[in-house]
């Protein structure tokens, strides 16, 4: 998942539609800087812990934890929801609509909020960068599939300024997988077997023991950030 950098709405009297907004952004090139960033080796992780960058000051973790937050719109945004946010993809070089997770709400100023976001990802974002055959891909994530998106395990902080809008139909989302992308080897997977069950027919080599945390980690994810609504 290629880092984004997110672009910051300005205040004004009423909400910018999506078409306005990307107008307004592309014309005046506002961009922000990351304040934060989930490292490298956090990610693919239960409770990542993101740090801070660009002269930021204060830590993620002295941010005070919100449960929700008012849009322009007046719609609140909460733990769990799923938005589309307004986002500069670095690969392309343009700005895009993207839909995410909120995973975890700060506050860092009176009027300003950082989110921290799991993505949803398009069977075209899965195709490109995928390392397994593409029968592996149609056995998964079959063509004429009910749903649109799978969520991935990739952290990214955006700001509250960029959220476009609540999504409020989530029925193209799936419910049932998640995509490991490179920190689970392009799997996708879903709620995977009780560890504890597996642990007790794997023998106990090293190849068991890798296989039995990664299976723990994902089940944690899993059921954490999946089956959360």
């Amino acid at each position: 998942m290629p880092q984004r950098n997110v672009v910051r709405r300005t205040c004004r009297n009423k909400p910018l539609s999506t078409k306005n907004f990307k107008e307004f952004v592309v014309q005046n090139h506002i961009i922000d800087e990351p304040a934060y960033i989930v490292p490298r080796q956090q990610q693919g992780r239960v409770s990542p812990r993101p740090q801070r960058m660009n002269g930021c000051q204060e830590d993620w973790e002295s941010l005070e934890r919100v449960d929700e937050i008012s849009l322009e719109d007046k719609a609140t945004i909460r733990t769990f929801d799923d938005i589309l946010i307004a986002a500069f993809c670095e690969d392309s070089r343009k700005l895009r609509k993207e839909r995410c997770r909120v995973i975890e709400c700060r506050q860092y100023q009176d009027d300003k909020y950082y989110l921290m976001v799991l993505w949803w990802l398009d069977r075209r974002a899965l195709e490109k960068p995928f390392h397994r055959t593409k029968a592996y891909l149609k056995k998964k994530w079959p063509l004429r599939a009910p749903f649109k998106f799978v969520l991935g395990v990739h952290f990214d902080i955006v700001s509250s300024d960029t959220v476009l809008k609540k999504l409020v139909s989530t029925r193209r989302f799936s419910k049932s997988m998640m995509y490991g992308g490179k920190y689970f080897n392009f799997e996708i997977f879903s709620d995977v077997p009780d560890w504890t069950i597996r642990s007790d027919t794997l023998s106990e080599n090293g190849d068991a023991k890798r296989l039995l945390r990664k299976e723990k980690l994902q089940k944690e994810l899993y059921q954490k950030y999946l089956l959360k609504q």
